[in-house]
């Protein structure tokens, strides 16, 4: 794998995502952007705001994308927002931060190589590797539940499809196929299932299968609905979803096998991406 470094710095008082040009084009610039797939994975008309990209980590931490004046960055401060330092020192565009299970390492996507690359950066002594290393635009990294692998869509066949490859970057498998798009993976919490998000047919969909892409299955299906963005419940018996179901952007629940769909927020605005947190 190729080994890079960066050096990290405090996060400037200025350096907020405080214009539209930059919360609107927060993951579509590129010059016309040839990362297609990181501006789509937004609804039309929904500007991502400052730290809305944030993950959990050991010891409180957080990490989050900043846009601001130095470009697109990932940063790490404590979880009552001290000691803020940017870790990613990307030139370009750094996003979609996900901390391993143990808290040790922050993968990202990059866009220093020209094409969006699955990069992890070691959350103490910040040195940057490039894990997916590959050609074309790769996404949407997941840990799976005890940190060895890392699941990830990339189009690197023609479109999206789900891939997973080792921490280090090794072993990388393609484990979906024939979709007009695949992406957004999420582990159950017992590693055994990948839950995604697909195109069939023009309808958004949500698909689950074994960890090695064997038992694929269609979960959450309803023709001419919008659903996407699953993340399984702590013990694995539920999932959380986006949906527009009735013309609304709302988050709903459903058993893992997909039966039981209950809409749990108010068609009052633009409800999506749920993460479903560990049980206190």
């Amino acid at each position: 794998m190729a080994g890079d470094a960066g050096r990290p710095q405090p996060l400037e008082g200025g350096d907020h995502a405080d214009d539209d040009q930059h919360r609107d084009g927060a993951r579509t610039g590129r010059d016309g952007g040839s990362r297609r797939a990181l501006g789509r994975r937004r609804l039309p008309g929904v500007r991502e705001l400052l730290g809305t990209e944030r993950t959990r980590g050991g010891e409180g931490r957080i990490a989050y994308r900043v846009v601001g004046a130095s470009g697109h960055q990932i940063v790490v401060m404590n979880a009552d927002g001290t000691d803020r330092v940017v870790v990613s020192q990307d030139p370009s565009l750094a996003d979609q931060p996900a901390w391993s299970p143990d808290g040790g390492t922050i993968a990202f996507v990059s866009l220093r190589s020209g094409d969006a690359d699955i990069r992890a950066i070691d959350a103490t002594a910040h040195s940057l590797r490039n894990l997916s290393e590959d050609p074309s635009e790769d996404s949407d990294p997941a840990w799976s539940p005890h940190g060895t692998r890392i699941a990830f869509a990339s189009d690197r066949d023609g479109h999206d499809e789900i891939y997973v490859m080792d921490a280090d970057g090794a072993n990388q498998e393609r484990l979906t196929w024939g979709f007009e798009d695949a992406d957004s993976p999420d582990w159950s919490p017992d590693g055994e299932w990948i839950a995604f998000t697909t195109w069939v047919d023009g309808d958004r969909q949500i698909h689950v299968m074994n960890a090695d892409g064997s038992h694929l299955r269609a979960l959450i299906l309803r023709p001419g609905i919008f659903d996407g963005g699953a993340s399984w419940s702590p013990d694995g018996s539920m999932i959380a979803f986006g949906s527009g179901y009735n013309g609304y952007n709302d988050v709903w629940v459903a058993d893992a096998d997909g039966s039981h769909q209950v809409n749990i927020t108010e068609p009052s605005g633009v409800d999506w991406s749920p993460d479903w947190g560990p049980t206190q």
